[in-house]
């Protein structure tokens, strides 16, 4: 994060990979919405050669029903969900709420997600795939380890900032109230 020097940040895994048009798309819809500080696209799950498998394409929030992209990722609705590969965030967003993947624990993406999104004041839609996920049994998600869900359990580190001191996010997509 901090050697990047473009406007937005796209994370994306070794072994996965952009749809050749993704990053057109991404320009398109900032053409549109300039001032968007996320963005989300869809995601193809493949098997570990690249096989396309389901297709998961995000849609909008319905602000009328009070839906928010952070309540959607915390339910993982509507395509919406807490792999940060699925979101291009614009980099002084990412600076202004000092967003970081937290070291030494598992599920830290989940953890840098939930919290981008709930700073995010709305979320554009690009409703096309960008990114080919591969999932494969040799991947830290792929495999189970007593000690990745004990480490992921524990609450993640906090910052100063108001919020995190009153709501904590564990790698369960569940929330608890911390006592202050």
């Amino acid at each position: 994060i901090r050697k990047a020097k473009g406007d937005y940040i796209v994370f994306l895994d070794a072994d996965d990979f952009l749809m050749p048009n993704a990053l057109r798309f991404a320009q398109k819809t900032l053409r549109k919405k300039p001032k968007a500080s996320v963005l989300v696209w869809g995601f193809r799950m493949c098997d570990k050669r690249g096989v396309p498998k389901r297709e998961f394409i995000p849609l909008t929030p319905d602000k009328k029903m009070g839906e928010t992209p952070f309540q959607l990722g915390l339910l993982r609705r509507k395509g919406f969900f807490a792999f940060p590969w699925i979101y291009l965030i614009k980099r002084s967003f990412v600076h202004q709420h000092q967003l970081r993947f937290t070291e030494g624990i598992f599920f830290q993406d989940i953890q840098f997600t939930m919290q981008a999104l709930y700073f995010a004041k709305s979320v554009s839609v690009i409703p096309k795939v960008g990114v080919n996920y591969r999932k494969h049994g040799g991947s830290v998600t792929g495999n189970s380890s007593e000690k990745k869900y004990t480490t992921s359990s524990m609450p993640m580190k906090t910052s100063k900032k108001s919020w995190r001191n009153k709501i904590l996010f564990s790698s369960t997509n569940q929330y608890m109230k911390q006592d202050t």
